[in-house]
């Protein structure tokens, strides 16, 4: 009989099934001891070994193999890579972007410092005798030394940044009016403006002076540069005229004449104190003004009722005393 028509016995079948749920309940235990080990990890210990790691890599002196390194630092990357996994199996974005971010810092210096240690390389292996020095006489001419022999024709780079301006029209409003006023200009540019005569010291002696013919060509025998040339005067300012539909501004008069001193003179004169006691009462309280209405009338005065006239001391004593005789 073929397997599939053989009859299982039901403990063996029973046995399958309880090996199966051993299985699947010892993966799952695996899983979680995975999960518990990767949590433990604390990621800046992590860059910070791989950064130690680098420090001995990337050192001249060092003879170690380059394929050690690569491992051991393939192997502590991956552990902090499985940490941003479980990050983002956990749904926490934020820390998740963290990792990445300082994931992305260790990328950039470690970039940074193989650059360095690769011109470090290289200085280290090149022969300083064999770097051809120029060739040339001791004494050079002076206007030819600092004479640049061309510009290195460069391509311009795309910067992937900044987007392209758009095709056609750049503009599409025309600008609009200057921030100032225009400056004067003139229809003929044949004019040139006057210059200001400088002040210059007054000598007993006025006579020319001659300039000696040699000045100029000793100094360019020498090699030195000329004096600059001065730069021609700035334009000048704009005049500002007053605003159209204002009134142009009178000039202010001004005499030369001193103004005298003033002399103060008075009188004297009696004070009235009761004026000053009521300056500053309201004038409605001040006058006393008729008024025209008629008196409220009077109302009748009301009849008081004779008041009982009770006893006096003496006399409510005397009873008191002959009701007091009478019980005695």
């Amino acid at each position: 009989m073929g397997k599939k028509d053989r009859v299982v016995h039901p403990a063996d079948r029973e046995r399958k099934r309880e090996r199966q749920k051993e299985k699947s309940r010892n993966k799952k235990q695996r899983k979680e001891v995975r999960h518990s080990i990767v949590k433990a990890r604390n990621p800046s210990d992590i860059l910070e070994n791989v950064r130690r790691l680098d420090d001995q890599e990337f050192d001249v002196k060092s003879v170690a193999p380059k394929e050690m390194f690569t491992q051991r630092r393939e192997k502590l990357l991956n552990s902090f890579k499985e940490i941003i996994n479980m990050c983002r199996g956990e749904k926490n974005e934020r820390q998740a972007r963290e990792l990445e971010q300082m994931l992305r810092i260790y990328t950039e210096e470690r970039a940074e410092r193989e650059n360095h240690f690769r011109a470090a390389k290289f200085a280290a292996a090149a022969d300083p005798d064999m770097i051809p020095l120029p060739s040339g006489s001791g004494f050079m001419d002076p206007n030819v030394a600092y004479t640049p022999q061309g510009m290195v024709s460069m391509v311009p780079m795309r910067n992937p940044g900044k987007k392209p301006l758009p095709a056609g029209k750049v503009h599409t409003t025309p600008p609009g009016p200057p921030a100032c006023f225009p400056q004067e200009m003139s229809d003929s540019e044949d004019e040139v403006e006057p210059e200001q005569p400088e002040e210059v010291q007054a000598e007993d002696n006025l006579a020319p002076v001659e300039m000696p013919a040699n000045i100029f060509s000793g100094r360019q025998a020498m090699g030195l540069p000329l004096a600059p040339v001065m730069a021609p005067p700035p334009p000048p300012r704009p005049l500002y005229s007053v605003p159209y539909g204002m009134a142009p501004r009178q000039p202010v008069m001004t005499s030369n004449a001193v103004p005298a001193e003033a002399t103060i003179t008075a009188e004297p004169s009696l004070r009235n104190l009761r004026k000053e006691a009521t300056l500053f009462v309201p004038t409605a309280l001040r006058i006393r003004r008729a008024s025209n209405k008629p008196p409220p009338p009077k109302r009748p005065a009301l009849p008081r009722l004779p008041q009982p006239q009770g006893k006096s001391v003496d006399e409510a004593y005397g009873d008191f005393m002959k009701e007091m005789e009478g019980l005695l």
